[in-house]
C-alpha cells in the first residue's frame, strides 16, 4: 500500500517532508506519529516474516514504554482487503492516541471517506475502498480552545 498525506483543502505533502520548515507543531506531531516506524515489534508480527524496523529515536525514549510512530510500515507489501483496511484504521488510531492521553488535543476522530470527503457508512466502506483501490481517511482534531482541524489520508495499493 502507498500512504500519502494531504490536507483536505487539496494541498499535497510528500513523504520527505522537511519538518523544520513547517510552522505548525501539531501537524509535525501528526506527521511523526503516522510516518515514523514504530520500533517495538509485538507478537502479532511474529508469523508475518517482518524484520525489525523502526525510528531510531525510539531507542532512547523509554518513558512508560512509549513508542513514537505507527505500524503502518508493516503493511507495505499488503494487499487491499478487509483485514488490512481494519488494521490500517487501528494503526492510525493507535499512533495518534497519545495526542489525547497527553492532553495535546481535546478530541480526535478518524473516519473513512469517499473521494469527495463524504463520511462513509460502515456498510459502504469495504466495497468502496476496493472499487477505487485506495483507503481514504479523514482525521478531525479538536485542539483545546481552537477550531477543529481536518486532514485527509490516502492509502493506495502498492507500497507504503
Amino acid at each position: 500500500m502507498t500512504l500519502g498525506f494531504k490536507e483536505v483543502q487539496g494541498k499535497q505533502y510528500a513523504f520527505d517532508v522537511d519538518f523544520t520548515s513547517l510552522a505548525d507543531p501539531l501537524k509535525n506531531a501528526i506527521y511523526m506519529s503516522l510516518f515514523c516506524n514504530k520500533r517495538d515489534i509485538s507478537p502479532e508480527f511474529e508469523n508475518k516474516n517482518i524484520g525489525e524496523n523502526g525510528w531510531f529515536g525510539n531507542l532512547v525514549i523509554h518513558e512508560n514504554n512509549f513508542q513514537q510512530g505507527s505500524f503502518l510500515w508493516t503493511l507495505q507489501q499488503a494487499t487491499l482487503n478487509q483485514e488490512n483496511i481494519n488494521l490500517t484504521y487501528s494503526y492510525i488510531e493507535d499512533c495518534l492516541q497519545w495526542l489525547i492521553d497527553e492532553e495535546v488535543v481535546e478530541d480526535l476522530e478518524i473516519n473513512f471517506v469517499d473521494q469527495n470527503n463524504k463520511i462513509l457508512e460502515d456498510t459502504e466502506i469495504y466495497n468502496y475502498m476496493i472499487s477505487i483501490n485506495k483507503i481514504l481517511f479523514e482525521i478531525k482534531i479538536k485542539p483545546f480552545l481552537k477550531n477543529e482541524i481536518k486532514y485527509g489520508i490516502t492509502i493506495e495499493n502498492g507500497t507504503i
